[in-house]
């Protein structure tokens, strides 16, 4: 999720054929974060349909960011996956989904 940008979107579907992968840096400690324009498997790309629900959340979500590249941004730069795996068990904690 964190991967996707707008240009995935449409007012049905998203398109879901980026990944995010940790690397090491040159010396070897440092993890980095690399973005990845395709999928690990070709069972990785996919076109997901969209209830009439998401479709509004997302737009409202493109007003609070309309000149954002990514989906899931904060001031201008894009929420990494561990970052919004923890806002989501957050939030699921909250309204008591386990």
């Amino acid at each position: 999720m964190a991967v996707l940008k707008w240009e995935d979107y449409s007012e049905s579907t998203l398109k879901v054929h980026r990944m995010e992968r940790l690397e090491n840096d040159l010396n070897g400690r440092k993890k980095m974060v690399v973005l990845e324009d395709h999928a690990k498997t070709q069972r990785g790309k996919r076109e997901i349909p969209l209830t009439e629900g998401a479709v509004q959340i997302l737009e409202m979500m493109r007003e609070k960011n309309p000149d954002g590249e990514f989906i899931f941004e904060e001031a201008g730069r894009r929420i990494n996956t561990e970052n919004l795996r923890k806002r989501l068990e957050t939030v699921c904690r909250t309204i008591g989904i386990p």
